[in-house]
Order: C-alpha cells, then sequence, then structure tokens
C-alpha cells in the first residue's frame, strides 16, 4: 500500500507538505488510538508543527481544505531608495523648466 501518493516535486512545496500530511494522517488512522490522552497530544504537536511550515512555506488551507498560496501583501513602507531616486528626478525635471 502506497502512504505517499502525491508525487512531491522540487520546487513545488505545496507538493512536500501533502507528503508529509498523507503519512502523518496514516501514522494518526492506523497506529494511534483516538481518544488516548497521550496520542491525542502528540498528534495536535504534529499538526502545530505542520501548521508552522505551511505557514513558512507560504501557503495555508482555503475554507473548501485547498492548499493555496498566501497573497503577498504590498509594503506599507516606500522603499527610500525609490523615493530618494523620485524625489532627483523631479528637481531634475524643475530645474531643466526654469532654464
Amino acid at each position: 500500500m502506497a502512504i505517499i501518493t502525491n508525487n512531491p516535486t522540487a520546487y513545488d512545496a505545496a507538493s512536500w507538505i501533502i507528503a508529509l500530511w498523507e503519512p502523518l494522517q496514516h501514522w494518526r488512522h492506523d497506529l494511534c488510538e483516538e481518544g488516548d490522552e497521550e496520542d491525542d497530544k502528540d498528534w495536535d504537536e504534529v499538526c502545530t508543527v505542520m501548521a508552522w511550515l505551511t505557514s513558512e512555506l507560504g501557503y495555508e488551507y482555503n475554507s473548501n481544505g485547498d492548499l493555496c498560496l498566501i497573497p503577498e501583501e504590498p509594503d506599507d513602507e516606500p522603499d527610500p531608495k525609490v523615493e530618494e531616486q523620485i524625489r532627483t528626478l523631479v528637481r531634475r525635471v524643475l530645474n531643466e523648466g526654469s532654464n
């Protein structure tokens, strides 16, 4: 019986996450006793670590249970180098216009 069925590939972090979850769920379902306090504690810790890994790799599960990339939020702070370049350009344009 194959436990990992999704064929994980390089540069595809989502496939890595799924490849980790499959044997973990197999372990939980087949080898742990549900309701056993120690097994439940171990499973909670595994789920927490997997959530951290998933987030660190830039993924999250949506409301349908699908693994999705977390959209990047734009920086609220402008890049100081870009601001200075804009100021320099504006000064140059204003100076050329006054000559």
